[in-house]
């Protein structure tokens, strides 16, 4: 059985595998599905979310920061314009927690409706 970190690490490794060939909102499936499969590991439903929020949100964090240092931080400052969001760092912060929150609510998900069919 994964502990959090492992399924942290594989959400991680299947996201990055994942994003290559589907579309940026798949990432929440494979959560749901490693929390299915491995959920019966978790006391509570905290370190199914846990795993996923961090999961997805440092996979995004990679992504973001690879994009910023290909075009020299101009598009995420040009999103922040028109957003009205004060500097392009900001935009990666809170485009982070909002990935890294629908992650967590995937890795819910998964272990939900692995209690379900319990």
């Amino acid at each position: 059985m994964l502990t959090w970190y492992q399924s942290t690490f594989a959400i991680i490794l299947f996201g990055f595998i994942l994003t290559y060939f589907l579309p940026y909102w798949w990432l929440v499936v494979p959560v749901a599905g490693l929390s299915l499969l491995f959920g019966k590991k978790y006391r509570s439903a905290m370190p199914a979310f846990l795993s996923g929020f961090i999961g997805v949100a440092l996979l995004w964090l990679i992504w973001m920061l690879f994009f910023q240092y290909q075009n020299d931080g101009i598009l995420a400052g040009r999103i922040a314009g028109v957003l009205n969001i004060s500097s392009a760092w900001l935009l990666i912060v809170i485009s982070c927690c909002i990935s890294g929150f629908l992650g967590g609510l995937g890795g819910l998900c998964g272990y939900y409706a692995r209690m379900f069919f319990r």
